[in-house]
């Protein structure tokens, strides 16, 4: 997975739960939807998960949280540990 492809993943699904709040998608809807490789969908949506800006519901849909919407510059695909913009450390998603 490229770095770039999954940052503009990252970013368009933020930019889409911030447009409609309301939104709630399965990670089968989501990668549908913007018709994304489903690795990098479920890396950008495990970024977005780990970094609070969407919870997934009992029925294993996702939906915004609230938060502010984050920068993420990578997801560890070994560890799923996600490293934040401006050298933060990275925490186990």
């Amino acid at each position: 997975m490229s770095r770039a492809n999954f940052r503009l993943a990252l970013m368009t699904i933020q930019m889409e739960y911030v447009e409609r709040p309301d939104l709630k998608l399965t990670l089968a809807q989501t990668a549908d939807l913007w018709m994304l490789p489903i690795e990098i969908c479920c890396a950008a949506v495990a970024a977005l998960v780990a970094t609070r800006f969407l919870a997934e519901g009992p029925d294993g849909a996702y939906v915004r949280r609230g938060t502010a919407p984050v920068q993420v510059e990578y997801v560890d695909p070994l560890t799923w540990a996600v490293g934040r913009v401006g050298g933060s450390i990275p925490f186990p998603v």
